[in-house]
Order: structure tokens, then C-alpha cells, then sequence
């Protein structure tokens, strides 16, 4: 399953990847959260 984390620069790309990824999640849902409370007022 990890054969493809074998060297120290594929763990560094996919941990970053995986930041980077939850870093733009967050954001989406601030912003899906602050447009649906603007449309309510």
C-alpha cells in the first residue's frame, strides 16, 4: 500500500499535498457557510 512513499521527497509531497488540500477544504466551507448566512439575512 506504501510502496509508493519510499523515499523522504514522495512523503514530503504527499504530506504537503495533503495540507495543502485541507488548507483549500476549510476555506470552501467558510465561504459556503458565509454566503449561505448572507443570503438569509
Amino acid at each position: 500500500m506504501f510502496e509508493y512513499l519510499s523515499t523522504n521527497h514522495d512523503i514530503n509531497r504527499f504530506v504537503f499535498t495533503v495540507l495543502i488540500g485541507w488548507c483549500v477544504w476549510e476555506a470552501l466551507l467558510v465561504v459556503y457557510k458565509g454566503v449561505k448566512t448572507r443570503k438569509r439575512r
